[in-house]
């Protein structure tokens, strides 16, 4: 029997400190297009997300003077409100003599728990991961009876169809966190129709509620109708709905075989010990392994949902420990986890022998023990994160009149569609993601918001390059404003310096005065959000390192060194740095862009470091070169490392 009071409250605690401390912006990766499509009441990525659309554009209208607010607020709430199935989760695998205690103690250590940083970053943006993951634990807490033997057929009906409306309705959130916890959940279901005798019975009742779950995606086909907001895919016709629910866009990253997968499960596992997470998943199985007699079966349900979703993160080419959203995926896995620990303290409390207080203290340090990964709770700025925004309205603001701007990184365009879409910015402005330049939906909503721009031959196929080119020529009186210089120089524009973007065609022709601008604007974000706020270090890095990289390509070392080292922390510049009055002695930079040993998901301040320090070198200052390398070796960039190795 849960404690309602207790979950209630630590609930609300949590939830004031998740909103508090989360975005009131736009941020990065796809929280750009999530509040498009919710604030718009549009359709986003595949495979759609209408139940966060739905919920989001109600939010939305409800903080109407600040819609953003409303839509991150989707993100944390759902995430405080789990806690609530997590703690009756941790009761239900309590004995019924200790079930009091644990309805008292589960849900203030689940609160101490999802203070780490794991459980607030996916609360903290614009994301569907931590509603998906409410539905997930709530379902998980209707159907765990199910797992003990002999139930009554009416309750095993009952609970397997609630189970199934609440996992349909995960799926209408993000599908791979309901089949993780369908399949997770099926071994007790399946079990407890057999004690039933009535087995077809059961499973009928589970589709029938996952139908019912999913009823919310009979928006896709109202909204694929209208033709004044952002609908993903352009779902037109049978093919194109069969391509956007099957999600063979993103086919090309499932490619990758058995010991690949396994190669990046074993990564990740590695990075839970780092991040204290590993102690806490392994409390977590021993918390199902040693429920109550008749729930001792339930142990297979933890495996199964953390086993799951961990190879459905893995199973992936494009793979790097920083994305963020792998935390959104493994949520149900940490909050079972948690409540499994949970459970496993009210057992140790109620015991007599002399190691079980011991056994406590323990539980109780494994659990709060995440709140010193960085970024601890006292060092979060994401409420101050206006970085995304910051970028592109900087990007626009430098943009001529009825510019076009060729975007390639992911993480970002979504912040452009957002802000002409919805705050009506600089309409002027023709904004093509280079990414989806290969998808005719694409082409045909940037032709409908900007009617006066020749369209592209979407008949005629070759490379999206080829495309994007002769779409250029056609519209050869509009100024070009390219993100990338190597894409820039793919599609045979002739390139200067400019600011975040670099200027081509004409635009050339004039000196730009842009430069300290942009190293300022980076240098100040950096500065006001440091570590605080996940990826906008390392986009800040990846922006400037792209920016400094093309500035030296350029012939512009002096401004290259500048930009690179507006990227970097103070705290991690080099003891000796480089004199400033020498540097444009460097000679251009003819070598491609490095390919770096060290992954990471967007930049490294390390490589900034490192590239600075060559362009030292290639002013004459060896000594301050010197420098610069030892500082990147110092953040253990291996390029730096091997570099001091060979010094010596």
């Amino acid at each position: 029997m849960l404690n309602r009071h207790a979950a209630w409250l630590a609930s609300a605690c949590l939830g004031a400190y998740y909103a508090l401390s989360s975005s009131s912006d736009l941020s990065l990766y796809d929280s750009g297009e999530l509040a498009l499509a919710a604030v718009q009441l549009g359709l986003g990525h595949p495979p759609g997300q209408p139940l966060h659309t739905l919920l989001g554009h109600v939010l939305s209208r409800i903080t109407a003077s600040a819609p953003l607010i409303g839509v991150n607020l989707l993100s944390a709430l759902p995430a405080a409100l789990t806690l609530l199935p997590a703690a009756r989760i941790a009761t239900q695998l309590t004995a019924a003599e200790h079930r009091a205690r644990a309805a008292l103690w589960a849900p203030w250590l689940l609160l101490l728990f999802a203070l780490h940083e794991s459980m607030w970053e996916p609360a903290s943006r614009v994301e569907v991961y931590t509603l998906a993951n409410l539905f997930a634990l709530w379902a998980v807490a209707c159907a765990l009876p199910l797992f003990a033997p002999r139930r009554e057929p009416r309750e095993v009906l009952r609970r397997t169809a609630l189970a199934g409306v609440l996992l349909g309705l995960c799926a209408s959130c993000n599908p791979v966190i309901a089949v993780a916890a369908g399949l997770a959940l099926a071994p007790g279901i399946i079990r407890a129709g057999l004690h039933a005798r009535a087995l077809l019975q059961t499973l009928a009742m589970a589709v029938l509620g996952g139908v019912l779950g999913l009823l919310p995606y009979l928006y896709l086909p109202l909204i694929a109708a209208r033709d004044d907001v952002l609908v993903w895919g352009g779902l037109k016709d049978t093919a194109s709905y069969v391509r956007y629910l099957t999600l063979r866009d993103y086919a090309r990253n499932q490619t990758l075989g058995f010991f690949g997968t396994l190669e990046h499960a074993a990564a990740w596992l590695g990075w839970s010990v780092e991040h204290l997470l590993m102690p806490v998943l392994i409390l977590g199985f021993g918390g199902f392994s040693g429920a109550r007699a008749r729930l001792h079966f339930s142990r297979v349900l933890f495996v199964v949902a953390f086993a799951v979703v961990l190879a459905m993160i893995s199973f992936n080419v494009g793979w790097d420990l920083e994305v963020p959203d792998y935390n959104g995926y493994l949520g149900i896995a940490y909050w079972l986890a948690a409540a499994g620990a949970a459970a496993l303290f009210a057992r140790c409390a109620a015991s007599r022998q002399p190691w079980a207080r011991a056994a406590c203290a323990a539980i109780v340090l494994c659990l709060g023990a995440g709140i010193f990964s960085p970024p601890t709770p006292w060092s979060r700025t994401r409420s101050a994160d206006r970085l995304a925004r910051s970028l592109a309205e900087q990007v626009l603001a430098e943009a001529p009149p009825g510019a076009i701007l060729i975007s390639d990184a992911d993480y970002f365009a979504g912040t452009f569609f957002y802000l002409q879409e919805v705050e009506r910015k600089r309409l002027d402005v023709v904004v093509l993601a280079f990414g989806l330049s290969g998808s005719s939906w694409h082409w045909q909503r940037l032709h409908a918001l900007h009617p006066e721009i020749k369209p592209v031959d979407l008949t005629k196929r070759g490379h999206r390059t080829l495309r994007v080119r002769q779409w250029l020529a056609d519209n050869s009186a509009h100024p070009v404003l390219v993100e990338r210089l190597p894409l820039a120089r793919a599609l045979e524009l002739r390139t200067c310096a400019g600011g975040l973007y670099f200027w081509t065609g004409a635009l050339c022709d004039a000196p730009s005065t842009l430069m300290p601008a942009t190293a300022q604007l980076l240098a100040s974000q950096l500065a006001r959000l440091g570590r605080g706020s996940p990826s906008a270090a390392g986009a800040i890095a990846e922006v400037s390192e792209r920016v400094g990289l093309g500035l030296w390509s350029l012939g512009q070392p002096e401004a290259a060194h500048g930009i690179l080292m507006a990227g970097v922390p103070k705290s991690m510049w080099p003891a000796k740095l480089a004199d400033s009055g020498r540097l444009a002695r460097a000679q251009q930079l003819l070598a491609p862009e490095p390919n770096w040993s060290r992954r990471v998901a967007l930049g490294d301040p390390a490589r900034n470091l490192f590239l600075a320090g060559a362009v030292a070198a290639a002013s004459g200052q060896a000594q301050a070169a010197q420098s610069y390398v030892q500082a990147a070796a110092s953040l253990r960039l291996p390029e730096a490392e091997l570099m001091l190795t060979k010094a010596r």
